[in-house]
């Protein structure tokens, strides 16, 4: 199996035929298996992989037609892979659709072109009464998703959210709607540092009771396994894990596993699962761009798969399932990425005054009880770290109090590092830092998306480098108080 061709090769051909949009069409966030509405006949030549002598001569440099996304709609019983069908028959379901009270509401993230709606639609709903909204970044993948939608009338009235996974709220996503919240292999290509925001915020959405689910290919999954023939590593189901425990999330994992099969003479077949379904459709399109095909290790991988003496290529595939279930007796976390926070927060301030007094004890009287407390560097910056740094407010009123006394106390400006997940929040912090008119040359300000994990060193905010470390209406959300 000869997989010498080049992935900008291949760019430059759907440039040629569909436009400008490369055909997987994701940016650095996971859109689930983009699909395209136009099918186009490629033929290429492959050296067959070793086989039985009697079969060399018939299939040697055999040319292939591949039918590109010609399966766009089909069943999902004849979609190309497994995936979408096994999930569809975990257990879980029945407890979640069988048992559901009125007019289920459900939220499908990365949902690409819909083959995971397909299965849900044909093997789960079938006449219950669901309602499924869906999110993806990719417009291309939205604009087949609708016209895929047509055919799905079983599934209720349907909102199609175009964003950022991160940002949910921001692309008019609700908070505490959501009865089930899916992820279906779209987590890929979501950076480990923005898994916190993705989460929290796909979280957001549930009602109090409300299920996630995640399905992910786990590190002996190909879809793991041709990332790091290219040098890349995805996320996998441990990064999830974690990143679901650093934000005192409860969830429970399991794993399911099947082979993809594919006959010896089926080149296309093969091809297509590991170039499409294992790299295209996984990749961000910068990052395709500047690769080539590593064709040697796809080569080995293919031949390592095959059984000679059946004339199958099997493929095992090990994906992890995880669950969240939101607690239906707790007021919803103020730790929020949609809607719900900054509501809730902006009412809050209005209603007391608890943060203007703070702020104004801050202001006339860090200088004295705050700064005259750190020990003396003489000639280096005082260092401030801000956990959940939020907009601003309390940071900038500190750093307001102390400025004029900075260098008389020994150091030779500030220094601040701000955590703070929240993109919007990131956003008001400069906005109120240019209100301010602190000057950029004695105080440097660096805004980090990164959440704080208990018993994790900060990559920006190392042990023993703060001179000042601020809490500042955080430490609810941290469930172990002393760590």
């Amino acid at each position: 199996l000869d997989l010498g061709f080049r992935v900008p090769f291949l760019i430059r051909m759907r440039q040629a035929i569909f436009g400008r949009q490369p055909w997987w069409c994701t940016r650095n966030l996971g859109t689930s298996r983009p699909l395209f509405e136009k099918s186009v006949s490629v033929r290429l030549l492959f050296t067959a992989p070793p086989l039985q002598p009697s079969q060399k001569e018939s299939t040697a440099m055999l040319p292939v037609d591949m039918p590109g996304r010609a399966y766009l709609f089909t069943s999902a019983t004849d979609d190309f892979v497994q995936d979408y069908k096994v999930l569809a028959k975990m257990d879980l379901w029945d407890g979640l659709l069988d048992h559901s009270s009125g007019r289920m509401r459900v939220l499908d993230t990365c949902a690409g072109t819909g083959r995971w709606l397909q299965a849900f639609s044909e093997m789960l709903v079938i006449d219950k009464d669901v309602s499924v909204d869906l999110m993806d970044l990719c417009s291309d993948s939205l604009s087949v998703l609708g016209k895929r939608l047509d055919n799905l009338g079983n599934i209720g009235k349907n909102n199609l959210f175009e964003g950022d996974l991160c940002e949910l709220g921001q692309v008019g996503v609700p908070a505490l709607t959501y009865d089930v919240v899916t992820n279906m292999h779209g987590l890929y290509g979501i950076a480990k540092h923005l898994l916190p925001a993705a989460l929290q915020g796909m979280h957001d959405t549930l009602k109090p009771g409300g299920t996630m689910i995640i399905a992910i290919g786990t590190k002996s999954s190909p879809y793991q396994h041709v990332a790091e023939f290219f040098g890349q590593v995805f996320t996998n189901d441990e990064d999830i894990m974690q990143a679901l425990s650093g934000l005192g999330i409860q969830s429970s994992r399991k794993f399911i596993t099947y082979k993809e099969e594919y006959a010896v003479t089926d080149k296309a077949g093969v091809e297509r699962f590991l170039m499409d379904e294992c790299g295209g459709n996984t990749y961000p399109t910068d990052v395709a761009q500047q690769m080539s095909m590593p064709r040697t290790a796809i080569q080995k991988y293919a031949e390592s798969h095959l059984d000679h003496t059946s004339g199958i290529y099997r493929f095992p595939q090990e994906v992890a399932v995880i669950t969240v279930q939101r607690d239906a007796f707790l007021l919803p976390e103020m730790q929020s990425f949609g809607p719900f926070y900054s509501e809730a927060y902006t009412l809050r301030r209005e209603a007391s005054t608890m943060q203007s007094n703070m702020m104004t004890w801050l202001r006339t009287n860090s200088e004295k009880y705050i700064l005259q407390k750190c020990a003396r560097r003489n000639g280096e910056p005082l260092r401030i770290c801000s956990i959940g740094c939020g907009d601003g407010e309390l940071d900038l009123a500190l750093i307001e109090g102390i400025v004029d006394s900075v260098r008389s106390s020994g150091f030779s400006g500030i220094e601040f590092v701000g955590l703070e997940p929240s993109p919007s929040f990131r956003e008001e912090f400069m906005e109120n830092l240019r209100k301010a008119q602190i000057s950029p040359e004695f105080c440097k300000f660096q805004l980090e998306s990164e959440v704080f994990v208990t018993h994790t060193v900060s990559e920006h905010a190392k042990d023993g480098e703060a001179d000042i470390v601020l809490l500042g209406h955080v430490m609810y959300y941290f469930e172990n108080k002393g760590a």
